[in-house]
């Protein structure tokens, strides 16, 4: 590699001597004040230089702060997504034990209807009962006697055994409910 003729020996010498020449014609004062500005650029520069060191790693801390931001900010959505999906699978399985207990209901009526008609269609018409005097078969239907707890007797002493036998097995009607059927289960509006 060829340099300039200007790159040589010749002119670094050149370069000296006219900067000696021209220190040596100006009196000390005004070379120690030149130096003294000339480092104190050098200081002014050199404080630039930590100023631009000290900006760049504050960029790299806020571009940390702000990875970890995104970070944070995927697993939230992540357990968004999560939580989601909980809800919708908690939604889906409420509307099917809804539609199930409301099928298990009307389906354990429309049995216990059944069971019912089988087991008093061959009752005599009037079925004898010490509560009810006349009870048809019909009657099942309209009328529902809840049978809560058994009578208790006031004054149990002074009864005969007779009395007590006949009296102990009657049952306390709590609720009466007329017309059954008119009592139906409706479904949940979706």
């Amino acid at each position: 590699m060829k340099y300039p003729p200007w790159w040589g020996y010749g002119y670094f010498l050149e370069l000296h001597n006219s900067i000696f020449s021209d220190v040596d014609h100006q009196p000390l004062n005004e070379l120690l004040s030149l130096v003294k500005h000339c480092a104190s650029q050098d200081e002014e520069i050199l404080k630039q230089i930590d100023a631009i060191k000290q900006g760049q790693e504050e960029l790299k801390q806020g571009q940390s702060d702000l990875q970890q931001g995104q970070q944070e900010i995927k697993q939230g959505q992540s357990g968004l997504q999560q939580v989601q999906e909980i809800l919708k699978a908690i939604k889906w399985q409420d509307k099917e034990s809804i539609s199930k207990s409301c099928e298990d209901v009307l389906s354990y009526f429309k049995t216990l209807e059944t069971l019912t008609k089988v087991q008093t269609e061959f009752q005599p018409k009037l079925l004898a009962s010490p509560d009810v005097p006349s009870t048809r078969t019909d009657d099942i239907f309209t009328n529902l006697m809840i049978q809560r707890e058994r009578k208790r007797l006031k004054n149990f002493e002074s009864f005969s055994r007779w009395e007590q036998l006949q009296e102990y097995n009657k049952s306390s009607a709590k609720n009466h409910i007329d017309k059954c059927h008119s009592r139906r289960i409706h479904q949940p509006r979706s």
